[in-house]
């Protein structure tokens, strides 16, 4: 690019010149205005009077011809003048300029013929389309962004419009020198999985109803971070029971809280998570007590020992955004039922034990949790004969949370010939408790059954047995089986002599049929399943015993089977096995 230039051809009296200058510029038209002079220099003197022609041509069009004369010496202007020069659309111009002289003349013993010359010059750019100049290189969504527009002529308009993803539209049209646009929001639907993108601004400029060129700009846009997930409601009911509605809130050890949460993305965003925090609502600062994911949930039995437990609820959604919302639930304490003392004894009306009585006297202990008096409560002392398979009645009832005393029974009489079964059963909303105890016959020291084959020692005899309800003391022994010796299988054998200092292998079944192995073997078959001896019957358990014993210092697994057989499963050692401490019940 320049203001001037020349083009020159030498000879031998001197040189023939084209030279050229900027005047001006029309920005609005995108033309060019330039000077150009003709002119001949001579450095001797040329003696010629006749008429020469010439031509100037730029730009491919000839600006000037005619004729001169060349004769004398020093610098002639041949032609002066001016043109205009329209430039190329995007405001940049090369042209070419060429002149034609004639001199036709002999000149120090040669001809000189006409004089010739060519070349290019190159404009100034001419400012054309307008580039937008925007007042943030990033932006909120919602937000406004304002757009300088800096044009290269007042003539200059402006249409401007944006696209962003699959969506664009128009900003503003004949914009002069600046706008603002307010970045939509509803961009956020184009970016449901980020938070952020690239819109282009594109801005056609106009000269007139004429198009002078299209530039475009690019402005990161952000989702605000106002646009969060919606929470529109969690609904919180009692998995089980209708706990809430007796007690107007959750019960401790009781209730199991369902949680539904119901919510939304926010344009176009999707929900990916749902968190459901249990806190306790009385520490400071909140402490986690429990957590769950889904919108769909139900928790384990509140039983945490707080009598405030905070809700709290949180979504993400699929920008990675989140929303949440928190509510204080009343957790009521509560504790089951409980029986301190149940006991009772034949008595006279006085509450004078009286063994022959038939009256009886029951103490009795008892609470129910009132939980703020909404608690259900009632008790009952059952009896029946001993023996019965149902219950004949009770001799005490009512609707209590708790009771400490004793009382006399009346309107029921407990024969002295029958033992009796008591409970007492005290119930609430959730769960009871139950005690027994057991009423025995009058007392005698020794009583003989009516069929002939039942003796009661210290009480009426109820059975075709012997029953003592004595105290025993004796001074004996019981004599017990003589140890049994099994047959060894699979190469084990005793570890010792008969006489030598540990025991050799054996079994015997106590009075009571308990089943006991004693003794050490060794240098068998250790593999899993490999059969130590069979026990006969009558030695045998009910079903397949396991037990834990010592083989070699460390232990090892025993199988008892109702077969009878004693197998070894696994941790055995052929060194020595232990069978002493396994004892079980003969079936």
């Amino acid at each position: 690019m320049a203001l001037s230039g020349q083009i020159q051809t030498n000879t031998t009296f001197g040189y023939v010149r084209l030279a050229w200058s900027q005047n001006s510029q029309n920005v609005a038209n995108n033309t060019t205005t330039i000077a150009y002079t003709l002119s001949i220099n001579r450095t001797s003197a040329i003696s010629s009077t006749a008429a020469k022609s010439y031509s100037i041509a730029i730009n491919g069009v000839t600006v000037a011809s005619g004729t001169t004369t060349i004769g004398g010496t020093g610098t002639q202007t041949i032609k002066t003048g001016t043109t205009t020069i329209a430039h190329n659309a995007d405001g940049t111009k090369t042209f070419a300029l060429s002149f034609r002289q004639q001199i036709d003349i002999t000149y120090s013993g040669s001809w000189i013929g006409t004089i010739t010359g060519s070349g290019t010059g190159v404009l100034n750019t001419i400012p054309r389309a307008t580039t937008p100049t925007l007042s943030a290189k990033s932006i909120d969504m919602g937000a406004t962004l304002t757009i300088t527009l800096n044009r290269a002529s007042a003539n200059f308009t402006h249409n401007l419009t944006y696209s962003f993803g699959s969506v664009g539209g128009t900003i503003a049209s004949g914009v002069a020198v600046n706008t603002t646009w307010v970045v939509p929001l509803t961009f956020a639907n184009q970016l449901p999985n980020g938070l952020s993108g690239t819109a282009t601004i594109t801005c056609k400029t106009y000269n007139g109803t004429t198009l002078i060129g299209t530039k475009s700009v690019s402005v990161i846009v952000r989702v605000p971070s106002t646009v969060v997930p919606v929470i529109n409601s969690v609904t919180r009911t009692e998995a089980g029971a209708a706990v809430i509605s007796q007690f107007g809130g959750w019960v401790q050890h009781q209730s199991k809280m369902k949680v539904v949460t119901s919510a939304d993305g926010a344009y176009a965003s999707t929900i990916k998570k749902c968190v459901v925090t249990l806190q306790d609502g009385s520490a400071n600062p909140y402490t986690t007590l429990a957590t769950y994911h889904g919108t769909n949930i139900t928790t384990d039995t509140l039983i945490w020992n707080t009598t405030s437990i905070r809700l709290v609820v949180q979504v993400t959604d699929s920008r990675g955004r989140t929303a949440s919302v928190a509510y204080n639930e009343i957790l009521l304490a509560y504790t089951a039922p409980k029986i301190t003392s149940f006991s009772a004894f034949r008595s006279d009306a006085s509450g004078n034990q009286d063994y022959d009585s038939t009256n009886l006297k029951v103490t009795l202990s008892f609470a129910i949790d009132p939980v703020n008096n909404l608690n259900g409560k009632y008790y009952e002392v059952l009896y029946k004969v001993k023996g019965a398979t149902s219950w004949a009645g009770n001799v005490a009832s009512g609707n209590l949370y708790s009771r400490n005393d004793n009382f006399i029974t009346s309107g029921v009489l407990f024969d002295t010939d029958n033992a009796y079964e008591l409970q007492l059963s005290i119930y609430d909303a959730f769960k009871s408790a139950h005690a027994s105890i057991e009423i025995p016959t009058a007392f005698t020291l020794v009583d003989f059954r009516s069929t002939g084959k039942g003796i009661a020692f210290g009480k009426v005899s109820q059975k075709d047995a012997m029953e003592i309800a004595l105290d025993v003391e004796m001074t004996g022994e019981f004599i017990q089986e003589d140890m049994k010796k099994p047959i060894l299988q699979n190469g084990w054998t005793d570890y010792g002599s008969a006489t030598g200092y540990y025991a050799q292998s054996g079994y015997w079944k106590d009075k009571c049929g308990v089943v006991h192995l004693s003794g050490m073997i060794a240098n068998g078959t250790v593999t899993s399943g490999t059969l130590l001896f069979t026990l006969p019957e009558g030695y045998r358990p009910l079903k397949t015993e396991v037990f834990i014993a010592l083989s070699a210092g460390v232990l090892c697994r025993i199988d008892v089977e109702n077969t009878g057989n004693v197998l070894i499963q696994s941790g055995a050692s052929a060194g020595w096995l232990s069978l002493s401490g396994i004892t079980f019940k003969a079936a």
